[in-house]
This record gives C-alpha cells, sequence and structure tokens, in this order.
C-alpha cells in the first residue's frame, strides 16, 4: 500500500509545520552533538553515529505519532 499526503487538506499546513519543528530539533541537536565531538573522520564516525542513534530513535518517534495522529491526511494511492 502506497499512501500520499492530500495537501489541499486545511490541516496539512499545520502538519507540514510540526514535522518540520520535529525535525529542526533533531537536526540542532546533532549540531550540538558534532560541536562537542569535534571533527568527525573515518575511524571514529561509528562512535558518533551511536551518541546521536538515540536523537534519531526520539525523532523517529515523534515523527511516527505525528504521522498517525494526522492519519486522515493520507490518502491511498493505487499504481
Amino acid at each position: 500500500m502506497s499512501v500520499k499526503l492530500n495537501e489541499n487538506h486545511p490541516d496539512a499546513q499545520k502538519y507540514k509545520a510540526e514535522w518540520d519543528a520535529v525535525n529542526d530539533a533533531y537536526l540542532e541537536a546533532v549540531s550540538v552533538e558534532e560541536e562537542k565531538f569535534g571533527e568527525i573522520t573515518q575511524v571514529n564516525a561509528h562512535t558518533f553515529t551511536k551518541i546521536i542513534a538515540p536523537l534519531r530513535k526520539k525523532r523517529n518517534a515523534k515523527l511516527n505519532a505525528l504521522m498517525a495522529k494526522y492519519s486522515y491526511l493520507y490518502e491511498e494511492v493505487t499504481e
């Protein structure tokens, strides 16, 4: 099953704004961690990935909850 966002629904812009806020908060948190971590190289990239994994998990949980909250905005697409 494939779905797409109904852009014409009155709540679509509110949903997109909330989605962007969650993503912006995540990107800001990752940026702070990058500053604390220092230069990311091929050697230490795995360690940095472990540091930001909980942030990514938290963001994904928030986005999944947001998608569930606004599930009525999605419509099925048949191919």
